[in-house]
């Protein structure tokens, strides 16, 4: 898996959309059409591995079997025990799931972000929002049980 450190100097050195999709073409599958959807959406972004994309903002989605979270991350994964699609956010703030792939889509979740930092995944519904998980740093859930599937937003620090 790259770093964050990496992943943002691979951004800046700038991987053009058109290498992007050539890279996201060796990924397998849906994989690969997922990967293609987010770099059309998010053109800021940049494909920083054959199976990774990173944004600015401070997210990295990931198609892969299994995940490690980097230290000062706040990861979630499609998956029980943090396997398939990941999403790595890095920054303070609020973010909408849908805009990463990751919408009715998680099922663990890893707050490795700086000790005593707040994370917090809902889930918007009849008009309000449902807390499904809530945390200070560090903390992992590997399976959400009933509240998996369903997360709309995060919000972080």
């Amino acid at each position: 898996m790259i770093t964050t450190t990496a992943a943002l100097a691979l951004f800046a050195a700038g991987t053009t959309t058109a290498a992007a999709e050539t890279q996201a073409d060796e990924v397998p599958g849906p994989a690969a059409a997922e990967l293609q959807r987010l770099l059309r959406e998010h053109p800021e972004a940049r494909q920083t591995a054959p199976n990774q994309i990173t944004s600015p903002q401070g997210v990295t989605v990931t198609v892969a079997d299994e995940h490690a979270c980097d230290p000062g991350n706040f990861c979630l994964s499609q998956h029980q025990n943090y396997k398939g699609t990941y999403v790595d956010f890095w920054n303070c703030g609020d973010y909408q799931l849908t805009d990463w792939g990751m919408q009715d889509r998680v099922t663990s979740v890893r707050n490795n972000q700086t000790a005593g930092t707040y994370a917090w995944l809902g889930n918007y519904e009849d008009g309000h929002w449902i807390t499904l998980y809530k945390s200070d740093a560090p903390d992992e859930v590997p399976h959400l049980g009933k509240d998996s599937d369903k997360g709309d937003a995060v919000h972080l620090c």
